[in-house]
């Protein structure tokens, strides 16, 4: 067992849980694996397995290949090990951040680790809940974001 397969596999235990972190360490083992081989690695549900998957996507931890269409072939899952290591760097990342830009800063890519994937939609609607006052400077953050979006 490698050392960044065990690393991987604590940090996703301790932001995932335990049914993340044996899916997460079954494909750094064997490398790219269908559905139906993690299940039966892992000894897990499939429903455990998916509900896995899908929280691991949805952090960018886990990609998966989908056949072409008009063909039947299994979707294939695979780890990248680099992202499951830079959620080490988070602490660092947020530093760095509110320094050069703000507390706002912090408090967004705060929002990224926890939440993974956000729309711009999904941002100003934790903006409107939590900030309350529109003319803050988290409400002011927002436009430039969405000025870069569209470009």
């Amino acid at each position: 067992m490698s050392f960044r397969a065990r690393l991987c596999r604590e940090l996703v235990q301790e932001d995932f849980g335990d049914f993340p972190a044996k899916v997460t360490h079954q494909l750094l083992l064997k490398g790219r694996l269908s559905l139906h081989d993690i299940v039966r690695f892992t000894k897990l549900t499939q429903r455990q397995v998916r509900e896995s998957l899908v929280t691991l996507i949805h952090h960018g931890i886990v990609y998966f290949t989908e056949p072409l269409e008009g063909q039947r072939e299994p979707t294939y899952y695979q780890v990248e090990p680099v992202p499951v290591m830079m959620r080490l760097r988070i602490g660092s990342i947020m530093r760095v951040s509110e320094e050069q830009f703000g507390k706002e800063a912090s408090t967004i890519c705060k929002l990224l680790y926890v939440n993974g994937r956000l729309r711009l939609q999904d941002l100003r609607e934790w903006v409107a809940e939590n900030d309350g006052k529109p003319k803050t400077s988290m409400g002011k953050i927002l436009p430039s974001f969405q000025n870069g979006y569209n470009q």
